[in-house]
């Protein structure tokens, strides 16, 4: 495989992921919107940066 292949490969790959991602908060909130899913799914990585930024779970709940 060529570096270019991988390169591709790899594209593909996170977006993938990231359709994957969108899909899954949108049926967590039961909703079609995919700028509502996105804003869940950005809640959650800051929850888990914070956790990862204190070295401990957040206890501090997702903002509505």
């Amino acid at each position: 495989m060529t570096r270019e292949e991988r390169f591709i490969a790899g594209v593909e790959l996170t977006n993938e992921v990231s359709n994957r991602i969108l899909q899954a908060a949108m049926a967590r909130l039961g909703t079609n919107d995919e700028s509502l899913a996105w804003a869940d799914v950005h809640r959650r990585a800051e929850r888990l940066r914070k956790t990862l930024d204190h070295g401990f779970y957040s206890l501090e709940k997702p903002k509505q």
